[in-house]
C-alpha cells in the first residue's frame, strides 16, 4: 500500500466536504450513517457484541462512497 497515496487522496476527499461554521449542532452524512450501519450488521454477522476498528473498515470498504473506492484503489 502506498501511504503517501492513502494520505492524499483522503485528503482530497475531506477537502470536498461541507464545512460547519458557528453555533449549529453538526450531523453526519448519509454516507457515514451508511458505514456505522454496515458495521452494525458486520459485527452482528461475526457474532460480536461490539463495532471495532476492523468492523468498522470493513464497512468502509464494502460502500460505494468516494473514501471507499479510494482505499480499493
Amino acid at each position: 500500500i502506498d501511504a503517501e497515496f492513502v494520505q492524499r487522496a483522503i485528503a482530497q476527499q475531506v477537502d470536498k466536504y461541507s464545512k460547519v461554521a458557528g453555533g449549529t449542532a453538526a450531523r453526519i452524512s448519509r454516507e457515514f450513517q451508511a458505514v456505522l450501519d454496515g458495521a452494525d450488521k458486520v459485527a452482528e454477522k461475526f457474532g460480536d457484541s461490539h463495532v471495532s476498528t476492523e468492523v468498522m473498515f470493513v464497512a468502509l470498504l464494502a460502500g460505494n462512497s468516494d473514501e471507499a473506492r479510494a482505499l480499493r484503489e
